[in-house]
């Protein structure tokens, strides 16, 4: 069931791809239209010659001749000229689009990034805010101090990667590098192991090994992995598994994430699909697909798995030991 994502296209190949096909429709039409002028100018020599042995003035012959020429270039030119105005109107409808979506991609860009500076301070202080209360008898003030902490990190959390996905959805490039994914891990790991209202049992097994990526993309997919998990388990402990898969192929790394919820009640097909949202869930349905399309332009891929028994997703890296540099 594992389901790989693709390569990213950015704007500028897709406006590419797009003459490209739009000059290939160009060229076979014209193809068909010098078909067609010279069957109907070989029928009309046909017409001519058999109107010649009919004995018809070859005068009249050869206006009847000339017309029928002067028919098909006209018929040809408007045809042409039709065709290039639809192939005109097409491409300026695309490039407005294009340009509409630049820019609510800045929009939506410079308001998230205007409301992370807010949240970052709100989190900070909450968190003052706690470790001040910690030890006292104030229970449900201790609660309620955790429930906003939580709920800010969750938040910032969908201003991050609302960000991103603008980001990469924009054609944004990442910094891939070889890289020693075991330390970023085990950070991951420390960071949520903390939670204060879930307890979690975060394992990971995996050697000091090397991979290309881009770290604050593989960052942004580990939380997303870590955030689905909370979000759609609802045993106690959450238990996390991190290992590394047996080498098939000398030039990938494959990393498996592995949790023990009640997994995903439909087709495991459509995890990582954008909007796909969960019965219940309260996410906004961009984390798998995030991660997917991070992983996709880091020169891997990722796929997902569910059953009875939890949630499964695969991190395919290319292998960092063989990159040159």
């Amino acid at each position: 069931m594992r389901h790989y994502g693709s390569r990213l296209h950015t704007p500028e190949k897709k406006i590419w791809l797009m003459l490209a096909a739009h000059l290939f429709w160009i060229f076979t039409i014209l193809s068909i239209g010098a078909w067609w002028g010279v069957h109907m100018h070989g029928q009309a020599k046909k017409i001519a010659a058999l109107e010649t042995r009919a004995g018809i003035d070859p005068a009249a012959v050869n206006d009847h001749f000339f017309r029928t020429q002067r028919m098909i270039g006209w018929e040809s030119a408007a045809f042409f000229v039709l065709l290039m105005a639809s192939t005109a109107l097409l491409v300026w409808i695309y490039w407005r689009d294009m340009k509409r979506n630049r820019s609510m991609h800045a929009f939506f860009a410079s308001v998230t990034h205007e409301l992370k500076t807010p949240l970052t301070s709100i989190r900070l202080q909450a968190e003052s805010i706690a470790e001040g209360f910690a030890g006292t008898d104030g229970g449900r003030r201790n609660i309620l101090v955790s429930r906003l902490l939580e709920d800010t990190m969750r938040l910032e959390s969908q201003v991050e990667r609302t960000l991103e996905l603008g980001r990469i959805e924009g054609g944004g490039k990442l910094h891939v590098r070889p890289v020693r994914i075991k330390p970023i891990i085990e950070r991951a790991m420390n960071a949520w192991r903390d939670m204060p209202s879930r307890r979690m049992d975060v394992r990971a097994d995996i050697p000091d090994i090397t991979v290309l990526a881009d770290i604050p993309g593989f960052q942004v997919v580990l939380k997303n992995l870590f955030e689905n998990t909370l979000r759609h388990t609802h045993v106690e402990p959450v238990r996390i598994s991190i290992s590394l898969a047996p080498e098939d192929r000398p030039d990938r790394k494959v990393l498996c994430f592995r949790d023990n919820g009640e997994g995903y009640p439909g087709d495991p097909k459509e995890l990582g699909r954008l909007f796909l949202r969960g019965s219940g869930s309260q996410g906004a349905g961009v984390g798998l697909y995030l991660a997917g399309r991070l992983m996709s332009a880091m020169g891997g891929g990722i796929g997902f798995s569910s059953d009875k028994s939890g949630f499964e997703a695969r991190l395919e890296f290319l292998n960092g030991d063989n990159a040159d540099g």
